[in-house]
């Protein structure tokens, strides 16, 4: 019985220890890796999409830049474009929409300080620019097979970039 016991003991923790570290190698990107994997895959972010039937927008642009910086640019019904930067570095949190209906396909990336996103407004009948500070930005996903695939490839962005700060903060010395 006891033989019994220490060999069920000993398959769980194998079970568990071949496990885990099947999870960490899955994930395994490096950001740039990411990075090319989105944007490689950028035509499923060009697409038409609709808040309701007063709130119609289109994506024109996708991509990021310099492994760092994400651009979005977006048309809406209303003869506006607005462009978005964000600074990846500073990706905070990844998060899904409400289970409402209303987002589905939607990713919303948050930044940690609204310093590090950027919103210009762009009217395009009087030429006129208005600039903001903003620290979340949604993204839509017009493919419902890439939808998770995209969404993993932001998660593991966020992490790299939380593990990133981290190590920055550790050479700096900074205990806080």
């Amino acid at each position: 019985m006891k033989t019994k016991m220490k060999n069920l003991a000993l398959l769980i923790f194998l079970a568990v220890t071949l496990f885990s570290n099947a999870q960490d190698s899955s994930n395994d990107a490096t950001w740039e890796e990411t990075i090319d994997f989105l944007n490689e895959n950028d035509s499923f972010f060009l697409a038409e999409w609709y808040y309701n039937k007063a709130n119609h927008r289109k994506t024109l642009e996708f991509r990021i830049d310099d492994y760092r910086f994400l651009k979005i640019k977006h048309k809406s019904y209303q003869k506006y474009v607005s462009t978005y930067v964000v600074d990846l570095d500073h990706l905070f949190k990844v998060s899904l929409p409400p289970d409402n209906g209303v987002y589905e396909n939607w990713i919303f990336l948050k930044v940690s300080s609204d310093r590090y996103g950027k919103l210009e407004r762009l009217d395009e009948e009087t030429a006129k620019s208005k600039k903001y500070d903003a620290d979340v930005f949604s993204v839509f996903i017009k493919d419902k097979l890439m939808y998770p695939r995209i969404l993993k490839a932001f998660q593991h962005l966020n992490y790299l970039a939380n593990k990133k700060r981290e190590k920055e903060r550790a050479a700096s010395g900074s205990k806080f």
